[in-house]
């Protein structure tokens, strides 16, 4: 897939993880234009869709392990009570891309937790608490 290299639309589209973005700024000089790999959260269904539409995301990538980013869309949508996360790697680099990480949320129901827990067990950080659900493929 040739992926659309427009960084500045894709960046106005993403919610960027602000902790992860203060550790790497006071690492990097003029960081918002020579970053190897950015992180972002807080992506819901829509946006995730919009990122494909656009050609930012490929549906067939994968994270290691990871679902597709196929599979994430269909289950925000399924499941909107969780975000998902993962990061975008620079322009400057041959692996350009955005790829997700995992997900994280909170159920409503037995139901939806039983959804997440079917879904994600198998991630390298798997987190459920009784009001906190996180999956995370490295």
């Amino acid at each position: 897939m040739k992926y659309n290299e427009d960084v500045k639309l894709r960046d106005s589209i993403l919610h960027w993880n602000e902790r992860l973005d203060k550790a790497y700024k006071e690492h990097c000089k003029d960081y918002e234009k020579n970053y190897e790999i950015r992180y972002f959260d807080q992506l819901d269904a829509d946006t995730l869709q919009q990122l494909i539409d656009l050609k930012f995301a490929d549906p067939k990538e994968k994270q290691e392990d990871a679902p597709t980013i196929a599979n994430f869309l269909k289950w925000l949508r399924d499941n909107p009570d969780y975000k998902a996360h993962g990061y975008v790697v620079s322009i400057n680099r041959d692996d350009y891309r955005v790829s997700i990480e995992g997900v994280d949320g909170c159920a409503k129901t037995p139901e939806a937790l039983n959804r997440f827990i079917k879904m994600f067990r198998k991630a390298n950080e798997f987190h459920v608490d009784a009001d906190y659900q996180r999956a995370w493929y490295d």
